[in-house]
């Protein structure tokens, strides 16, 4: 593959971008690999943005859990796997999800499943739950909030 540009050209792009949203440094690793940049040059290049403070994964998962939280209205489980999936720590992921307020989640939690019940039809109330129990695993949700909630 033949490099279309040079590292100051890709590094000019790259914080462009980064202003414009924060990027993981996967999103960025494979950005610079379109270019055609070996796996030791898009090293090279990621470093310098993180030392300019362009990127910062703690920045990027924290963007990243609010976004999807109050959008996607996606659970901790969902939240931790996708960011994880992203490249990033698995101790900046808890920080990331440890900053979700338990009030506003189980408030979401709620919200989701309490639409998702009205659209339901089953034939006994345990069917409808079993449902809204599979529709909370599958938004990354955790079992124990979901049973508190459907109890309660």
């Amino acid at each position: 593959m033949v490099k279309k540009i040079d590292d100051k050209e890709a590094i000019r792009r790259l914080a462009n971008i980064c202003a414009k949203q924060e990027k993981s440094p996967r999103d960025i690793l494979n950005k610079l690999h379109t270019w055609g940049f070996s796996y030791d040059e898009s090293k090279g290049i990621l470093e310098k943005l993180q030392s300019n403070d362009l990127t910062n994964d703690l920045r990027f998962a924290t963007a990243f859990v609010h976004d999807k939280l109050h959008f996607n209205k996606w659970g901790k489980r969902k939240l931790a796997f996708m960011l994880s999936q992203k490249g990033i720590a698995q101790n900046i992921i808890s920080e990331a999800i440890d900053s979700i307020e338990s009030e506003t989640y189980e408030s979401i939690i709620i919200e989701e499943l309490t639409k998702k019940n009205k659209l339901l039809k089953g034939n006994s109330q345990r069917e409808i739950e079993i449902k809204l129990m599979k529709f909370a695993e599958s938004r990354g949700y955790e079992f124990e909030i979901c049973r508190k909630v459907l109890k309660g």
